[in-house]
């Protein structure tokens, strides 16, 4: 079985003498102290203003001198600045995929800041650039305050979509509208309030951010099994989302 270490020090030695290369970090889980035989590799690395296609073949060409390269997804951007390939090796778990992100200098997404990405391992680093000062406390928490009154505002509009159709009797159309504007705001609301830093992750990592006694009233809105019990989901959902505003 192909080291996550081996594949992390022959791409780490290939690119710190490149120019082109300015940093390179890993996030993810060994950023959180908790690596399993699950986990894959989130690299990200700084480049040089134009220099992506570079960087990507040189670490294609430290990867192929561990092992062929099985299958390959990208570049694609889920981010501004940001451009993303994603490599499985030859006899490598289909579990240890390797995520490599390359942020450009101006890009405002670089997933160093510790509140919301951890301790993030630095395999390299020329110009200080994984040095970032702590989130602002009280300028995100007025950000988060703003937020509130959107997903508020947006349920308050979009509540209907699931109304309707369960009236109508078009239960998955109800489901679907549910979990896309209803428990994806209560998810967001129940975040803001418990791990605020992390508000926008969505489902990602909500065992590990979230008190068991909140995953434990959360879990059920995501195993509803009938459309009687959508009706009170849904309900439960309003009645909780109401709780937490009140809460603030």
């Amino acid at each position: 079985m192909i080291n996550r270490d081996e594949i992390l020090k022959k791409i780490a030695e290939q690119l710190e003498p490149m120019k082109e290369a300015r940093a390179m970090w890993e996030c993810g889980s060994v950023a959180f102290h908790r690596i399993d035989e699950w986990s894959d590799l989130d690299i990200v690395i700084e480049g040089k203003e134009g220099a992506t296609d570079l960087l990507f073949t040189a670490i294609e060409k430290a990867l192929q001198g561990i092992a062929p390269i099985d299958s390959s997804l990208g570049p694609s951007g889920g981010w501004p600045g940001v451009l993303q390939k994603v490599y499985r090796l030859e006899g490598m778990s289909p579990y240890h995929v390797i995520e490599v992100a390359i942020v450009a200098p101006d890009a405002p997404t670089k997933f160093l800041e510790r509140e919301i990405h951890g301790d993030i391992p630095v395999h390299f680093d020329k110009d200080g650039i994984t040095q970032v000062a702590p989130i602002e406390a009280h300028a995100w928490k007025e950000k988060l305050e703003v937020r509130v009154e959107e997903l508020i505002q947006k349920v308050d509009l979009y509540r209907i979509l699931v109304e309707k159709e369960i009236h109508r009797g078009n239960h998955m159309e109800a489901m679907a509208f549910f979990q896309g504007f209803i428990q994806k705001a209560l998810v967001e609301l129940i975040r803001i309030r418990y791990s605020p830093f992390r508000y926008n992750f969505q489902s990602r990592y909500l065992y590990y951010d979230l008190p068991e006694t909140v995953i434990a009233r959360l879990e059920p809105f995501f195993f509803i099994g009938s459309p009687e019990e959508l009706e009170i989901k849904f309900q439960e959902a309003m009645d909780w989302m109401a709780e937490l505003r009140e809460r603030g």
